[in-house]
């Protein structure tokens, strides 16, 4: 099987898409993060550097993480969360077929801008005839989700868990 090697890290920037400027949260300095591709059936490693000041964790929505339930990313359900300056690796066969996302699951902020989307190509996908967009939707507030929301009351998270990262591909097909 094909091994897919992601490096993402997570930080904060000033944008202004709609000539609003605001603080959001961003992965490898996007808003929202890169589209990461693999292929049914893949082995999927993802370090994930925390840049920002307190805990976060990343959640790869609909992947089975059949026997890899510890790196689901779901902050105090299956794993602790990372802790400000930290890093973790993320490790799981990519499966099912489809378009999935991840996101932030420590607080509420993936709403401003922590998130992006994972597709999962099927082993024997036929070329499309047409080219293929990726489109994702989102409320966009002036305001930082915190403030809007709150903010998460959280344990202190456990020590850093993970050296220097791999080489950031953003498709692995």
């Amino acid at each position: 099987n094909k091994l897919c090697k992601f490096d993402l890290t997570i930080s904060t920037a000033y944008v202004a898409p709609d000539g609003f400027r605001k603080q959001v949260y961003t992965i490898n300095g996007q808003c929202p993060g890169p589209v990461l591709e693999v292929v049914e059936g893949a082995k999927v490693i993802v370090r994930i550097h925390n840049r920002l000041n307190y805990i976060t964790s990343i959640h790869f929505h609909g992947t089975r993480q059949l026997n890899t339930w510890y790196n689901d990313g779901a902050t105090l359900v299956t794993m602790c969360p990372m802790a400000p300056n930290s890093s973790f690796m993320h490790e799981f066969i990519a499966e099912p077929v489809g378009t999935h996302w991840y996101h932030e699951h420590a607080r509420l902020v993936y709403a401003d801008c922590l998130y992006g989307m994972f597709i999962i190509h099927p082993k024997s996908q036929v070329p499309p005839p047409l080219p293929e967009y990726h489109v994702t939707a989102n409320d966009w507030h002036h305001v930082p989700v915190d403030t809007l929301y709150g903010d998460c009351a959280c344990p202190p998270p456990p020590p850093p868990t993970l050296g220097p990262g791999a080489p950031h591909q953003q498709e692995c097909l």
